[in-house]
């Protein structure tokens, strides 16, 4: 819901009784979010997802479907209130005639929203149509195979918010999303980026006026930066690690009872303060046992004087290359220190997300064996940490109270994504 209105400018209690056209729904999850929001909406994709689009939104009278090409519509212009289209137009050769195509279906006074790829820096430019050359042509099991590799990345913590602006895979919180996002970026043979300039004169030619540009999904003074410095690839920027020392102690110590604990977080964390103290600690040691053995008295005098390298010369060159010697060490010791660490808290984050999602698939169970009404819906364990539910119930009271239950047993949040694949019974 928050991702649909600050894609689209559209606040959802603004949305009933208006007839919208979702230019490109795929799987209709955003066809979904407007209907149930009241609005009679229409999904258009060229692609069978619209067959999953209708199954999704089986449970909503006001929400059709069609399949057709964006730039034939099966429509009177006109027709519609609001339009939309988030992150589609530009999969095809043309994406101005797919816009302008759509702009035709909102009548006049109406409402056009689009969401299309920001055109990046060029040296990401550069890199991702490199990929995409070869990704495109991929069998898709194989590149699957990569956007999963993609996904595992796209779970670990600051790694998914900064190697992401470089080379494009999803951060999404679901797994299976992440591999979806990510296919989504590599597989369509057609991927156009667009500057807001350019955008923005679209609509000014079609006859809208009033334009807004819509500020990024997400906030912070970082990721505004990178956002108007056009450096972001894809989705936005999360923090990187900010936390002191004393707060990875503190995790470190509180890993069992923190349902928060990330220990690859820590790990990093650990690796970098305890490998950089180790580091300057050694390096002190071998500049005084250095310092010593250039200052102490020979046990013997030498046999020659050289006049052309007095003492003073000698000792600063020594002591050049000790400081040289004594940065590479530290550094040596602080990558080391940290590498060790990392590997480590990848390993325990995996065996803490699988008890957590152990915990959840356990917690799911026992509240669709609270009662015998819940008994045609099912839980799953999609990957770490992740479940769903997939069913149907006898009518919309019984479902109210599942998604009442969830809430109790998971928090709103999780409730509403967990309820969200459970449908009424066909027969009701």
């Amino acid at each position: 819901r928050a991702t649909f209105e600050a894609k689209t400018g559209l606040k959802l209690s603004e949305l009933k009784g208006l007839r919208i056209l979702d230019a490109g729904c795929g799987g209709g999850r955003y066809c979904k979010v407007a209907g149930e929001a009241g609005a009679e909406v229409v999904g258009v994709d060229h692609t069978p997802a619209v067959e999953k689009a209708k199954s999704l939104c089986s449970h909503l009278p006001n929400v059709t479907f069609a399949q057709a090409d964006l730039k034939h519509l099966p429509f009177e212009p006109g027709q519609f209130d609001v339009a939309f289209s988030i992150g589609v137009m530009h999969h095809d050769v043309d994406t101005r005639a797919v816009f302008e195509a759509v702009a035709k279906m909102v009548r006049p006074g109406g409402k056009l929203a689009v969401w299309l790829y920001r055109r990046n820096q060029g040296w990401q430019e550069a890199i991702n149509d490199f990929l995409r050359h070869r990704t495109t042509r991929m069998d898709p099991d194989k590149l699957e195979k990569w956007c999963r590799c993609g996904a595992l990345l796209g779970g670990i913590p600051v790694v998914n918010r900064t190697l992401n602006k470089i080379v494009s895979f999803s951060a999404h919180p679901s797994y299976e999303n992440r591999i979806c996002d990510t296919f989504d970026w590599y597989a369509p043979q057609y991927q156009h980026h667009h500057t807001v300039a350019e955008l923005l004169d679209w609509f000014d030619r079609a006859g809208f006026d009033e334009l807004i540009e819509l500020p990024p999904e997400k906030g912070g003074l970082v990721y505004r930066w990178m956002y108007h410095a056009n450096l972001l690839v894809g989705s936005g920027l999360g923090a990187l690690i900010g936390v002191a020392a004393p707060g990875y102690y503190h995790a470190v110590f509180e890993s069992g009872q923190s349902p928060d604990f990330n220990p690859f977080q820590v790990g990093v964390g650990l690796g970098l303060t305890q490998g950089a103290g180790l580091g300057i600690a050694l390096a002190v040691g071998l500049l005084f046992v250095s310092f010593y053995r250039e200052t102490r008295e020979p046990d013997e005098p030498p046999m020659d004087d050289d006049p052309d390298d007095p003492p003073t010369r000698t000792l600063v060159s020594n002591a050049v290359a000790l400081v040289v010697w004594i940065v590479v060490t530290a550094f040596v010791v602080v990558v080391a220190s940290g590498v060790a660490f990392v590997i480590g808290g990848i390993v325990a984050q995996q065996q803490l997300y699988q008890s957590w999602g152990d915990r959840k698939l356990e917690t799911a169970e026992e509240v669709l064996s609270s009662t015998p009404q819940f008994e045609n819906v099912e839980v799953h364990l999609s990957s770490a940490a992740q479940i769903f539910l997939d069913g149907t119930v006898a009518n919309e009271a019984i479902r109210d109270e599942l998604h009442r239950q969830l809430q109790l047993a998971f928090g709103t949040a999780e409730a509403d994504l967990l309820i969200e694949h459970v449908h009424l019974s066909p027969e009701e």
